[in-house]
């Protein structure tokens, strides 16, 4: 019997050896399975991954032809743009030539204004000669020789006048029309305007040998006002700071205007110290003025008083300093410059984010000052702009509405972010404003005004109405550039200018 447990024992535990065995072998075969598995799922992607490998070289192939294509592409832009360079160029060149022709074209007109004018007068002297000799040669039939002979001694004596003389003047004057040998002496008489500035000699009429005098006046310093038109804008406000000696007794050839905001401390203070400061060009006097509206900070209008203490250079008057506002600020400028800087000859008007090429302003200037140009204004013009309508444009900034302007276009204009006026129009300008309906967009404003005036703006390329990189020293032709919004640009662009 214990023989027979013992047996069973052994058998139990054999079995549950084998058991125990068979699960290990059905263990190890199952992980060897997945092992297998693995290995053939990574020998697909070995596979795909050789496709790929084949395949790169026939990608990067293609990619090299892509490269090329560019290059060729970029090569051929460059090309582009430098025949748009030309061609800007020779725009330009277009541009100052049909300049120095409108200029030249002023001359010939002015010098033909003057030359109707002396043929008008000479035309007027000759019929007026043309009766007095008709008295003469019929007071000559009641006369003998003897009277004959006396009146050409008289009138050898009258062409020994000295019309400089005062005393001469008197003799010749004092004439006695009802003697006949006095009536030729009374043709030679000059007629002397003493209010006239000019005075030039007209040539002798062919039937008599007596002078006739032409008399030139010279344009005065402002045209004439605007027509009474009724004021339905009036500007009815009062300068808080103001400058009124800024610009002194002394002629000054360009006054600046720079519309800015009270806070604009820093555009202020870099304009100071580049472009719009007034000892850049020795012996070029022009003067530097700050155009600012009212603020409800009493701190930031604190901070603007002690500036204006320290440099005397800003004007502010007493409305709300917003951008809608900007028109009341330019009409304020216009009263500014006719009030207290009427010997200027030439008003700039720009904005804080502009800069200014002052040496090439100045040189356009002096041009136009020798060729007396009046009723002047210049910059970036715009032509048949259409108003925005649509308050949902990216444009919704000039967003003005159809009963706040009912025209389809406005009339041409420069653009506000810089213009030059001659100071001749300043008063005309700021009388008219008041005639005309607001409109908030200052520029469109001002080409209103023109209109009303019968001014036509004259298109310079110069004014560049969006940000221009300067980084050589091959532009003279830049006159100003907008959109310089930080001062380190501005400090930039002066700085590259300046060391050429």
């Amino acid at each position: 019997m214990g023989l027979r447990l013992k047996l069973g024992n052994l058998r139990s535990g054999l079995n549950a050896a084998l058991l125990f065995g068979l699960m290990l072998a059905c263990l190890h075969l199952y992980t060897l399975r997945e092992r297998m598995h693995r290995l053939e799922r990574k020998m697909t992607l070995v596979r795909g991954g050789s496709d790929v490998i084949r395949d790169k070289p026939d990608v990067i192939r293609d990619k090299r032809d892509v490269i090329r294509d560019k290059r060729d592409v970029i090569g051929h832009g460059r090309d582009v743009i430098r025949g748009r360079r030309d061609v800007i160029r020779d725009g330009s060149d277009v541009i100052r030539g049909r300049h120095d022709v409108v200029i030249d074209g002023s001359d010939v007109i002015r010098d033909g204004r003057d030359v109707v004018r002396r043929s008008l007068a000479a035309k007027k002297e000759q019929e007026s000669v043309q009766d007095l000799s008709d008295q003469v040669e019929r007071s000559n039939e009641e006369h003998s020789v003897d009277s004959s002979l006396r009146k050409a001694q008289n009138l050898e004596e009258k062409d020994s006048v000295d019309l400089s003389k005062p005393q001469d003047l008197q003799e010749e004057r004092s004439v006695d029309l009802n003697k006949p040998q006095d009536l030729d002496s009374n043709i030679s008489s000059a007629k002397i305007d003493s209010e006239a500035k000019n005075t030039t000699l007209a040539p002798k009429p062919a039937s008599t040998s007596a002078a006739t005098a032409a008399v030139t006046l010279s344009p005065p310093l402002h045209a004439t006002s605007a027509p009474p038109d009724p004021v339905i804008n009036p500007h009815n406000f009062n300068f808080i700071l103001n400058n009124p000696d800024k610009c002194g007794d002394g002629d000054v050839l360009l006054l600046i205007l720079v519309t800015t905001t009270v806070r604009g401390q820093v555009e202020r203070e870099t304009i100071r110290r580049t472009w719009g400061n007034e000892s850049n060009i020795p012996g070029v006097v022009f003067k530097t003025v700050f155009a600012v509206g009212l603020t409800d900070d009493q701190e930031a209008q604190a901070a603007l008083v002690e500036e204006n203490n320290k440099f005397k250079d800003i004007i502010q008057e007493d409305f709300v300093d917003s951008y809608h506002n900007l028109t009341l600020k330019t009409v304020m400028c216009w009263k500014w410059a006719f009030q207290y800087c009427p010997k200027a000859r030439f008003i700039m008007k720009a904005d804080d984010d502009t800069f200014v090429n002052i040496f090439s302003v100045t040189r356009h200037l002096i041009g136009l000052l020798k060729s007396r140009v009046t009723r002047y204004v210049t910059g970036w013009v715009y032509v048949d702009t259409k108003p925005i309508r649509d308050p949902m444009s990216q444009w919704n900034k000039w967003y003005v509405k159809y009963e706040d302007y009912p025209r389809d276009s406005y009339p041409n204009y420069p653009c506000g972010f810089a213009y030059v006026i001659s100071n001749d129009v300043t008063k005309t300008l700021y009388e008219t404003a008041e005639t005309i309906k607001y409109l908030f967009l200052e520029d469109a404003f001002l080409g209103l005004c023109m209109e009303k005036l019968g001014i036509e703006p004259v298109h310079q390329g110069g004014f560049i109405p969006w940000y221009t990189h300067i980084d050589s020293c091959q532009f003279d032709w830049l006159m100003a550039s907008h959109w310089v919004k930080r001062y380190e640009y501005m400090w930039y662009l002066w700085n590259t200018l300046t060391s050429c």
